[in-house]
């Protein structure tokens, strides 16, 4: 019998978003049509991936889950051309899944195109065991006598504190507790979004390629600073959120919050390397209007405040906002739950960037695999969510945005807006 697990804390917060709408989240492979299997071969395929990680339908109890493999799951879905890839993305995120199977699945044709995407609700898994599923899948589908790995990843049965409590990483309850209560003191001075009214939490998507040779210049431009490449990205994003959000503004409240999600594996690589589960963490900068007016100070302030969150394992010790949030989750109704998180803390987008240079999908790049697409959820806090990922010579930025906050045209806006920002800072070198 597969092992029950214990829900860690954030598993447990997000299934109480869920509640309101779905917390979903996608990855997808597009793909050469001439150099892959057909779309049989990854129909049959999708199963025996999912066997092969003993995954399956969700069992689930008051404080735990396990997966039974003994049920089929759900078909691949074909979906045709005529739907296109992003509208196709936009209905998963918004549909709720409907069986107790976390994981769903489509492929669609589109031209010379193949894309092969799985939709999973969030707290099943984070973006590094999707990776791991995905390319199951693609082995199986593009060799369908290949047998099942001799090691193949299991859940994942400790919780945070056990991975990545005090006990494990230089961070003590006194720091976590103080930087909370600083978190909090600071985003008192953080403006809030003026609220669309009613309760419609539907999300959009879009998809946007950066320019060609962007990515070498990009990163010798932040090595150059003493930067990371991510505080070019955050940098890029507060400056569209500045623009272009429904703010309300007040003399109290001038400043702006971009929260960035991390993903906390690395802080206890040897134990996690190979497990399935959810790890992930949160950190924010706040930066105030006279940072905004001058691109060189925001630049410092955001690497600033993103090295303090690195040397003191802030991303780790969130746990301690995560329990708080956990509590204020049981103790409101849903969308008064909502309303809680975007007051108290009123991000103005949030941040999801990975460069896969060194992931299972680069070796089959540019020839099989075109694109690496990521879409991450917005949730109750982040109006707008910034996914950037890079696969070799390939960028592009994924936005989910709030449809009720932002328009499809705005946040067309805000994406071109940030990619051209990015360009703009390497003169005439990408085209």
């Amino acid at each position: 019998m597969a092992k029950h697990v214990p829900f860690n804390i954030f598993q447990r917060l997000v299934r109480t978003w869920d509640r309101t709408h779905p917390y979903n989240a996608v990855q997808a492979l597009r793909l050469d049509r001439s150099n892959v299997a057909p779309v049989e071969c990854w129909q049959s395929a999708w199963p025996l991936a999912l066997a092969d990680l003993k995954l399956g339908r969700a069992v689930i109890t008051a404080n735990g889950y396990h997966h039974d493999t003994s049920t089929p799951p759900p078909p691949v879905q074909v979906r045709g051309s005529e739907i296109g890839f992003v509208p196709q993305i936009i209905h998963e995120l918004n549909q709720p899944f409907d069986d107790e199977f976390p994981f769903r699945s489509f492929v669609q044709i589109e031209g010379d195109v193949l894309n092969v995407a799985i939709v999973y609700q969030h707290w099943a898994a984070d973006s590094v065991s999707i990776r791991m599923l995905l390319q199951r899948w693609f082995e199986r589908a593009m060799n369908p006598a290949a047998q099942p790995p001799l090691f193949t990843p299991s859940l994942a049965t400790g919780g945070y504190w056990h991975h990545f409590g005090p006990d494990r990483l230089p961070w003590t309850l006194d720091s976590a507790f103080a930087e909370l209560c600083r978190s909090f003191t600071r985003f008192r001075r953080v403006r809030r979004l003026r609220n669309a009214g009613g309760v419609d939490h539907a999300t959009g998507f879009l998809i946007k390629p950066a320019a060609a040779g962007l990515v070498t210049p990009l990163r010798q431009y932040a090595h150059d600073r003493g930067l990371t490449i991510h505080d070019l990205f955050s940098a890029a994003a507060l400056i569209q959120c500045d623009r272009h959000l429904p703010h309300r503004l007040s003399s109290a409240r001038r400043d702006l919050a971009l929260g960035t999600i991390v993903d906390l594996r690395p802080l206890h690589a040897d134990a996690l390397r190979d497990k399935l589960g959810l790890f992930l963490g949160f950190t924010n900068v706040i930066v105030r209007p006279t940072d905004l007016a001058d691109f060189d100070r925001l630049l410092k302030v955001i690497h600033a405040q993103n090295q303090r969150h690195k040397d003191r394992h802030n991303a780790a010790a969130g746990m301690l906002w995560l329990t708080a949030s956990l509590i204020a989750a049981r103790f409101l109704p849903s969308e008064k739950a909502y309303r809680f998180y975007r007051k108290h803390m009123p991000l103005a987008g949030g941040i999801s960037n990975v460069n896969l240079a060194s992931s299972w999908a680069a070796m089959h790049y540019p020839q099989t695999v075109r694109q690496y697409v990521r879409v991450s959820p917005t949730g109750p806090m982040i109006p707008v969510a910034f996914t950037p990922t890079t696969l070799g010579d390939d960028l592009h930025l994924a936005m989910t945005y709030r449809q009720s906050l932002i328009s499809d045209q705005t946040a067309h806006r805000m994406a071109d807006g940030f990619l051209n920002h990015l360009r703009q800072l390497i003169g005439d070198t990408a085209h």
